[in-house]
């Protein structure tokens, strides 16, 4: 049975609803910025926060803000009011990687990149499958994500479905029609309708990748889990600008710590030892800077 996450937010202000407190010192605001609320990327921002709040010993704030004009607003009053940083985590348009007001997100701004934790899983999932096609579910098939796994898996071999909407209803349909290509083991990296993914893989007896949380205690489907660990770039960025230096780099990697791949224990006897060796020795290299 599929286990319900449950997440809990805490110190978040909502746009309209809480001013930004003065801040005497070095401190950090973080703007959550998607226009839907999303409990997993949320829930990643503000652990990536409470780091850096953590190691930098600063004062933080969590608002969310779902339009454009909250963003705008706000950031200008967190500027206005002493923070000395202001993090849009998630923001859909393009934003700087330097400065006060930097931009993190997936494809903009500064980028968590997962391509090389996606390689290993597709590397897994590969050996574990009978039927030597696996199933992709995204709604950016022709992402890096995918592609790292085409490069693992066999182009051939990998049926990309895309979700024809962001419910848990939807990842389900795409999850049968990749069954129905043959595929034995299921990739995903979906934010919403992640749930769906996981109930029909359970449902039909086949395997599943987690993403962005380490999600291999949800369902007992689940191979591993690619996650994401956005508070090594906040910190890195933090740092920086509380340093006088540019805020941050273009993108940070699995060598930066943001990404990694986490098999299940349950599962992790079904992947054959030289599998097992091969990942150790690419994650050595990928922490070296080296490509897959």
């Amino acid at each position: 049975m599929v286990k319900l996450r449950w997440i809990v937010f805490v110190a978040i202000a909502i746009c309209g609803c809480a001013q930004p407190r003065l801040s005497p010192k070095f401190s950090v605001a973080l703007i959550l910025t998607d226009a839907t609320p999303n409990k997993m990327w949320d829930q990643g921002g503000y652990e990536g926060l409470a780091m850096v709040k953590q190691q930098l010993g600063c004062d933080v704030l969590t608002v969310a803000c779902r339009t454009s004009e909250e963003r705008q607003k706000t950031t200008q009053e967190l500027l206005d009011n002493g923070y000395k940083l202001v993090l849009h985590f998630g923001a859909s348009e393009a934003g700087s990687t330097s400065g006060k007001v930097i931009a993190v997100g997936a494809d903009r701004g500064v980028r968590l990149v997962s391509d090389e934790a996606f390689y290993l899983a597709g590397l897994a999932a590969k050996s574990v499958s009978k039927s030597g096609r696996i199933g992709f579910v995204s709604r950016n098939p022709t992402g890096a994500n995918v592609l790292a796994v085409k490069k693992a898996v066999g182009a051939a071999n990998v049926l990309v479905m895309a979700p024809e909407s962001e419910f848990d209803v939807a990842s389900s349909a795409a999850v049968q029609r990749a069954i129905a290509g043959g595929a034995d083991v299921i990739l995903q990296d979906l934010l919403t309708g992640y749930q769906g993914v996981f109930e029909s893989c359970e449902g039909n007896g086949i395997l599943a990748m987690g993403y962005f949380a380490n999600q291999n205690e949800d369902s007992p489907a689940i191979l591993g889990s690619v996650v994401v660990t956005p508070g090594r770039a906040f910190l890195d960025i933090a740092t920086n600008v509380k340093e006088g230096k540019p805020g941050g780099r273009a993108e940070y990697r699995f060598k930066d710590g943001v990404s990694s791949f986490v098999i299940n224990p349950d599962q992790r006897y079904r992947v054959p030892d030289p599998v097992l060796a091969r990942l150790v020795e690419l994650e050595k290299g990928f922490m070296a800077g080296k490509p897959y």
